[in-house]
């Protein structure tokens, strides 16, 4: 499910690039207000399958009326209100109002004490779900973030999408929140990840566009990302997922994997 949320704010006021952390912080506060419980395992544990808890959430960027860059200081000035903001979850539909509900009305801050915002929500809409079929095409609304590790490097490797390897990590991804969602416990003897599709739907995936590369930072961490336009064939599941819950990893960490679905051409461009 996905809401979209009417944001009132002062004119020019200035919020710092890497604002993602704190709006993931907002989330949870949020979530904690209306039911303490679900909150704290959201955070602590999400859904689980095997050594990885998924939580299953993303959002985007925030969309002012207007905007500008003030490149001296690295801030967004958010020139006209109000803005936009998407939130995006996996959850059972018995509880995509219950959700809606809780971000109404609310209020929050984004910055430090030398350059901050205040927010008031004014509105908040449910988007309509698009209609899955198993081959889709979507363009990144925020950056997709892949990355493995290599022998040798404690670091990971943060790929591009026409790495040899990117569509095989992509659907391992999605497979492991697939199967934290409906709660699958993992085999010692099971068969590889990619063997296990639902229904023996194939996968393939398809870049369509020119990969732009995007560094975002959460606390000290520096997370590269790519946003493109792609065209994916997978079970109907994974699509669901992957369009809910994000693309790849730092979904409600960062922000990271949000998706639009196009139907034309001339929406494949990434803007």
């Amino acid at each position: 499910m996905r809401i979209q949320l009417t944001l009132q704010h002062s004119n020019e006021a200035k919020v710092d690039f890497n604002y993602q952390y704190h709006l993931s912080s907002w989330i949870y506060k949020t979530l904690a207000q209306a039911d303490g419980d679900f909150a704290e395992w959201l955070h602590q544990q999400g859904h689980v399958y095997g050594k990885r808890a998924y939580r299953l959430f993303t959002f985007g960027k925030l969309q002012p009326r207007r905007y500008g860059v003030d490149r001296q200081s690295k801030m967004l000035v958010l020139k006209e209100a109000p803005t936009t903001l998407t939130l995006s979850f996996h959850v059972p539909d018995t509880l995509q109002h219950f959700v809606t509900g809780l971000f109404e009305h609310q209020r929050f801050s984004l910055g430090s004490r030398h350059y901050h915002v205040d927010f008031e929500v004014q509105t908040v809409r449910m988007l309509p779900p698009p209609a899955f079929k198993e081959t889709m095409r979507y363009r990144c609304e925020s950056p997709i973030l892949i990355s493995r590790l290599y022998e040798g490097n404690p670091y990971p490797q943060y790929l591009a999408p026409d790495a040899p390897e990117y569509a095989s990590l992509l659907l391992q991804n999605l497979l492991r929140k697939w199967r934290a969602w409906q709660g699958v416990t993992v085999l010692s003897n099971e068969a590889p990840l990619e063997e296990s599709l639902p229904y023996n739907v194939p996968f393939a995936f398809r870049l369509l566009s020119r990969p732009r590369s995007k560094l975002l930072r959460v606390k000290t961490t520096d997370l590269r990302g790519y946003e493109f336009s792609f065209e994916l064939t997978a079970p109907i599941e994974l699509h669901e997922i992957g369009y809910n819950a994000g693309f790849g990893e730092k979904n409600a960490a960062a922000g990271m994997g949000l998706v639009q679905v196009v139907h034309d051409t001339a929406s494949l461009k990434v803007i």
